[in-house]
């Protein structure tokens, strides 16, 4: 296939710009239309500094792009007639529930999957959780923000859970099911349901993110999601990822489900309030809503079915015009990039016919103008803030008997400075230049679109 394709509105020169712009070490992205894989490669190295290239068979943590994966497990036993959408979770999983208990018991599947509990859980790496069991007391303790059905409320913790449902109801493992119902019948030999699976395969990419300070990209220390398997964990490649696109379009997988299923699951089941990041994300779209484990929207006349997938040192973006006929992902192992999402949208605009626009100037300025707001590319290592958080967290419930309130307490009065580091609470050291003053929080001046700092 041709590395340079107008056609689709990218190019590789485009690509490898662009990555050079938002520091981005490695990334793959393949295109689809009409069932046909139309562009697939990979471009930048697994980690920086050691030489190994990405390749099409790369493979990368996808983050919340795994959610559909589960919803297409729901689907796969309500058409066998072992479940039901509308069968409530503690049907399966008793040990669940929620700070109100009626809420928990009548949360149903499709609650889940529609995000509609009206109970939200934050970022995914920032859950105080190791395990699956720990994820789901803390979920319990987690007051309402919106009543049950009143809206959307997003919640990461619910998905994992759907995790056991499957085991329940099927007698295999969550890896297991995975792997012989959805990703081997779909051609997806480089993908797996966690970390740990595929621990062994050196062909993987390394998270990566940008330290305050630094000039250059660092490997990060992570967190395993693993026991949020079915939430965030899937591990996938791009040439298996553009298997998944055509399976979502209805070209390939027909023995999986039906269109019809894959048209329930994209269509909107409720409407989203959009705030101001989404509306910066998404300028022309008018209307924001939810599917069954996808985001839609409306842009160019046509109906856009995406979702992104933000894990520490990862990130990618799924999107689909389902009318159209095209499916676009790329993955990265940088940390909250917006360069999946750029070149995912030249894309769409040259399919939809409309006016080219340089999405990837067009972040790096909105970048540059809400630093602060839109995304932590220079922030500190929150990951190795997290880890010591939850070290300490961990020491206090061997000392107290387990008891997590308490020491959730103790460990939110501690100010973790920069690792290695002492300093007391609140203290932050001599301002340095970071892109933001130390003083106001604000952002500094902002550069040109694509115009780098002298080093």
């Amino acid at each position: 296939m041709s590395n340079t394709n107008q056609d689709f509105g990218l190019d590789v020169t485009y690509i490898k710009q662009a990555m050079k712009d938002w520091d981005v070490p490695g990334l793959s992205i393949a295109v689809v239309k009409d069932g046909q894989v139309v562009f697939a490669d990979g471009f930048g190295l697994l980690k920086k500094g050691d030489g190994r290239p990405v390749n099409r068979r790369s493979i990368f943590t996808i983050g919340s792009c795994t959610k559909a994966f589960t919803t297409v497990a729901m689907a796969i036993l309500a058409r066998e007639k072992k479940i039901s959408f509308d069968d409530p979770v503690q049907k399966y999983v008793p040990e669940f529930s929620l700070a109100d208990a009626a809420v928990g018991r009548a949360l149903t599947i499709k609650d889940v999957v529609t995000h509609q509990s009206g109970v939200e859980d934050g970022a995914i790496t920032n859950l105080p959780s190791r395990t699956l069991q720990e994820a789901m007391r803390h979920v319990a303790g987690l007051q309402a923000t919106r009543p049950h059905r009143g809206g959307f409320s997003y919640n990461n913790t619910l998905l994992a859970v759907l995790a056991l449902v499957v085991e329940k109801v099927s007698g295999m493992s969550w890896e297991d099911f995975l792997q012989s119902r959805i990703l081997r019948p779909l051609g997806m030999k480089d993908s797996f349901g966690s970390v740990k699976a595929s621990a062994r395969r050196r062909n993987r990419a390394v998270p990566h993110h940008m330290p305050r300070n630094r000039k250059r990209p660092a490997i990060m220390k992570v967190k395993s999601l693993d026991y949020l398997a079915s939430s965030a964990a899937l591990q996938s490649s791009i040439d298996d990822m553009a298997n998944w696109l055509k399976f979502q379009l209805g070209t390939i997988g027909r023995e999986i489900l039906d269109k019809s299923d894959l048209d329930e699951m994209h269509r909107e089941h409720l409407q989203v309030e959009p705030n101001a990041f989404t509306l910066m994300m998404h300028p022309g779209s008018t209307r924001h809503g939810y599917g069954m484990t996808w985001f839609v929207r409306d842009y160019g006349g046509a109906h856009l079915v995406q979702h992104g997938g933000y894990v520490d040192g990862f990130t990618s973006f799924c999107v689909m015009g389902p009318a159209q006929g095209f499916g676009v992902v790329v993955l990265t192992n940088m940390h909250n990039s917006l360069l999946p999402f750029a070149l995912a949208y030249r894309v769409i605009d040259a399919y939809l016919a409309q006016p080219q626009v340089d999405w990837s100037a067009y972040f790096l300025q909105k970048r540059a103008d809400h630093r602060n707001k839109v995304s932590p590319h220079n922030e500190e290592n929150e990951a190795l803030q997290r880890l010591e958080e939850e070290e300490a967290l961990k020491a206090c419930l061997a000392s107290e008997g387990g008891d997590l309130e308490t020491c959730r307490a103790k460990t939110r009065r501690r100010k973790p400075g920069k690792p290695g580091r002492s300093r007391k609470p609140g203290q932050h050291g001599k301002a340095k230049k970071s892109g933001r003053s130390s003083k106001t929080g604000k952002p500094a001046k902002s550069r040109k679109p694509g115009k780098r700092r002298k080093s």
